[in-house]
């Protein structure tokens, strides 16, 4: 976190180690943020570069939070690319106006982002000891990709000795990421 400061207004970066990256592949920037109180609200902008000093990052921000006013933690996420292969950092700068209070963002998570990724997000049987025939199974798909997905899905299901007892097929159509 970034503590306030009663007299300067908040002009402090943190960066990440180097973090390895393509040209060509897509990444994505995920975190929690928030403030202390609502009554102070806080800025954040998120850039890239290729040196841990605020003069080597870039201009144009991945992520500008410029009203942060929350004191539960909210989540964003952005997708970027890079121009060229290379080590790079991530620079989370604090802009806020003076005397505000505290700056919060946690677990940060860097991502390359495929093509073609789908995530099953939960799954739920409607009887766990139903006959094999009644066994209805429900599941959330989300396509986390870049492109629009179809496919089949499987799902086999085995018994307590490990024996297959069914599969299940179903067609995903169309689910846009």
């Amino acid at each position: 976190y970034i503590e306030y400061n009663a007299a300067l207004k908040m002009d402090d970066w943190l960066f990440t180690p180097q973090i390895e990256l393509k040209q060509g592949k897509t990444y994505k920037l995920e975190f929690y943020y928030a403030c202390q109180s609502a009554n102070y609200p806080e800025r954040l902008k998120v850039h890239i570069g290729t040196s841990p000093a605020s003069t080597g990052m870039s201009d144009s921000p991945i992520i500008d939070l410029d009203n942060i006013d929350n004191s539960n933690y909210l989540s964003v996420d952005r997708q970027f690319t890079v121009e060229a292969d290379g080590r790079y950092h991530i620079g989370f700068h604090g802009y806020s106006e003076r005397d505000r209070h505290i700056l919060i963002f946690d677990d940060v998570l860097i991502t390359e982002v495929l093509d073609n990724d789908i995530s099953v997000e939960s799954i739920s049987l409607r009887h766990l000891y139903s006959p094999v025939d009644e066994i209805a199974i429900t599941a959330d798909i989300k396509n986390v990709g870049t492109n629009t997905v179809s496919c089949d899905i499987t799902l086999d299901v085995f018994d307590a000795d490990a024996q297959l007892v069914k599969t299940i097929t179903n067609s995903v159509a169309d689910l846009s990421s």
